[in-house]
Protein backbone atom coordinates (compact mmCIF):
# COMPACT_ATOMS: atom_id res chain seq x y z
CA UNK A 1 0.00 0.00 0.00
CA UNK A 2 1.14 3.49 -0.81
CA UNK A 3 1.58 5.85 2.10
CA UNK A 4 -0.72 8.66 1.00
CA UNK A 5 -1.48 11.53 3.35
CA UNK A 6 -4.99 12.86 2.85
CA UNK A 7 -5.15 16.62 3.39
CA UNK A 8 -7.74 19.38 3.54
CA UNK A 9 -7.76 19.86 -0.22
CA UNK A 10 -8.60 16.19 -0.75
CA UNK A 11 -11.46 16.40 1.74
CA UNK A 12 -12.78 19.59 0.12
CA UNK A 13 -12.78 17.87 -3.28
CA UNK A 14 -14.52 14.78 -1.90
CA UNK A 15 -17.20 16.88 -0.18
CA UNK A 16 -17.77 18.76 -3.43
CA UNK A 17 -18.07 15.54 -5.45
CA UNK A 18 -20.55 14.07 -2.98
CA UNK A 19 -22.53 17.28 -3.19
CA UNK A 20 -22.69 17.17 -6.99
CA UNK A 21 -24.05 13.62 -6.62
CA UNK A 22 -26.74 15.01 -4.28
CA UNK A 23 -25.33 13.01 -1.36
CA UNK A 24 -25.44 15.79 1.21
CA UNK A 25 -25.61 13.43 4.20
CA UNK A 26 -22.48 11.61 3.00
CA UNK A 27 -20.77 14.98 2.53
CA UNK A 28 -21.65 15.83 6.15
CA UNK A 29 -20.18 12.50 7.30
CA UNK A 30 -16.92 13.21 5.47
CA UNK A 31 -16.85 16.68 7.06
CA UNK A 32 -17.24 15.11 10.52
CA UNK A 33 -14.61 12.45 9.74
CA UNK A 34 -11.99 14.96 8.66
CA UNK A 35 -12.47 16.93 11.86
CA UNK A 36 -12.20 13.78 13.97
CA UNK A 37 -8.83 13.19 12.30
CA UNK A 38 -7.63 16.65 13.32
CA UNK A 39 -8.05 18.28 9.91
CA UNK A 40 -9.62 21.67 10.51
CA UNK A 41 -12.01 23.04 7.90
CA UNK A 42 -11.27 26.36 6.25
CA UNK A 43 -13.62 28.88 4.63
CA UNK A 44 -13.49 26.88 1.37
CA UNK A 45 -14.64 23.74 3.19
CA UNK A 46 -17.54 25.57 4.76
CA UNK A 47 -18.47 27.26 1.49
CA UNK A 48 -18.55 23.91 -0.32
CA UNK A 49 -20.56 22.19 2.39
CA UNK A 50 -23.02 25.07 2.85
CA UNK A 51 -23.52 25.10 -0.92
CA UNK A 52 -24.08 21.33 -0.94
CA UNK A 53 -26.78 21.71 1.72
CA UNK A 54 -28.32 24.71 -0.06
CA UNK A 55 -28.56 22.82 -3.37
CA UNK A 56 -30.19 19.90 -1.58
CA UNK A 57 -32.84 22.06 0.13
CA UNK A 58 -31.28 21.66 3.57
CA UNK A 59 -31.55 25.31 4.62
CA UNK A 60 -31.58 24.40 8.33
CA UNK A 61 -28.31 22.49 7.90
CA UNK A 62 -26.82 25.39 5.90
CA UNK A 63 -27.68 27.78 8.73
CA UNK A 64 -26.33 25.37 11.33
CA UNK A 65 -23.00 25.19 9.48
CA UNK A 66 -22.94 28.96 9.00
CA UNK A 67 -23.48 29.63 12.70
CA UNK A 68 -21.04 26.88 13.71
CA UNK A 69 -18.21 28.19 11.55
CA UNK A 70 -18.17 31.72 12.93
CA UNK A 71 -16.15 31.06 16.11
CA UNK A 72 -13.45 29.32 14.05
CA UNK A 73 -13.50 30.66 10.49
CA UNK A 74 -14.63 34.07 9.24
CA UNK A 75 -17.36 33.85 6.58
CA UNK A 76 -16.52 35.55 3.29
CA UNK A 77 -18.66 36.95 0.46
CA UNK A 78 -19.22 33.48 -1.00
CA UNK A 79 -20.40 32.19 2.38
CA UNK A 80 -22.87 35.00 2.86
CA UNK A 81 -24.10 34.75 -0.73
CA UNK A 82 -24.75 31.04 -0.34
CA UNK A 83 -26.65 31.52 2.92
CA UNK A 84 -28.69 34.37 1.46
CA UNK A 85 -29.46 32.16 -1.54
CA UNK A 86 -30.53 29.27 0.70
CA UNK A 87 -32.89 31.58 2.57
CA UNK A 88 -34.22 33.07 -0.67
CA UNK A 89 -34.94 29.59 -2.04
CA UNK A 90 -36.75 28.72 1.18
CA UNK A 91 -38.90 31.84 0.88
CA UNK A 92 -37.36 33.41 4.00
CA UNK A 93 -36.77 36.93 2.69
CA UNK A 94 -36.72 38.50 6.17
CA UNK A 95 -33.94 36.19 7.37
CA UNK A 96 -32.07 36.81 4.12
CA UNK A 97 -32.19 40.56 4.79
CA UNK A 98 -31.02 40.02 8.39
CA UNK A 99 -28.05 37.94 7.18
CA UNK A 100 -27.27 40.71 4.69
CA UNK A 101 -27.20 43.16 7.59
CA UNK A 102 -24.81 40.88 9.44
CA UNK A 103 -22.65 40.65 6.31
CA UNK A 104 -22.25 44.40 6.18
CA UNK A 105 -21.79 44.70 9.95
CA UNK A 106 -18.87 42.26 9.86
CA UNK A 107 -17.19 44.19 7.05
CA UNK A 108 -17.74 41.63 4.30
CA UNK A 109 -18.38 43.46 1.04
CA UNK A 110 -21.54 42.48 -0.86
CA UNK A 111 -21.27 41.96 -4.62
CA UNK A 112 -23.73 41.90 -7.52
CA UNK A 113 -24.64 38.29 -6.65
CA UNK A 114 -25.56 39.35 -3.11
CA UNK A 115 -27.85 42.10 -4.31
CA UNK A 116 -29.39 40.04 -7.13
CA UNK A 117 -30.23 37.25 -4.69
CA UNK A 118 -31.72 39.72 -2.22
CA UNK A 119 -33.81 41.29 -4.98
CA UNK A 120 -35.12 37.84 -5.87
CA UNK A 121 -35.96 37.25 -2.20
CA UNK A 122 -37.79 40.59 -2.13
CA UNK A 123 -39.73 39.64 -5.25
CA UNK A 124 -40.84 36.37 -3.65
CA UNK A 125 -41.85 38.24 -0.51
CA UNK A 126 -43.73 41.01 -2.39
CA UNK A 127 -41.30 43.60 -1.05
CA UNK A 128 -41.02 46.04 -3.97
CA UNK A 129 -40.04 49.05 -1.84
CA UNK A 130 -37.25 47.14 -0.13
CA UNK A 131 -36.08 45.87 -3.51
CA UNK A 132 -35.90 49.45 -4.78
CA UNK A 133 -33.88 50.55 -1.73
CA UNK A 134 -31.48 47.63 -2.13
CA UNK A 135 -31.05 48.41 -5.82
CA UNK A 136 -30.27 52.05 -4.98
CA UNK A 137 -27.77 50.89 -2.35
CA UNK A 138 -26.14 48.63 -4.94
CA UNK A 139 -25.81 51.51 -7.38
CA UNK A 140 -24.38 53.75 -4.64
CA UNK A 141 -21.76 51.05 -4.00
CA UNK A 142 -20.85 51.32 -7.71
CA UNK A 143 -21.77 47.72 -8.43
CA UNK A 144 -22.90 47.16 -12.01
CA UNK A 145 -26.25 45.37 -12.25
CA UNK A 146 -26.54 42.47 -14.68
CA UNK A 147 -29.46 40.77 -16.43
CA UNK A 148 -30.25 38.70 -13.33
CA UNK A 149 -30.34 41.86 -11.22
CA UNK A 150 -32.73 43.63 -13.59
CA UNK A 151 -34.97 40.57 -13.92
CA UNK A 152 -35.21 40.27 -10.13
CA UNK A 153 -36.00 43.97 -9.79
CA UNK A 154 -38.71 43.78 -12.47
CA UNK A 155 -40.20 40.69 -10.80
CA UNK A 156 -40.34 42.54 -7.48
CA UNK A 157 -42.84 44.93 -9.06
Amino acid sequence: RANIKINLRHYNNLIGILGRCRLWAAAMSVFEEMQSLGINPDVVTYNILISVCERNDQVHKSMELFEGMKPRVAPDTVTFNTIISALERAGEWERAVRVFGEMKATGVRPDVITYSTLLTACAKGSQAELAQRLFAEMEAARLAPNTITFNALITAY
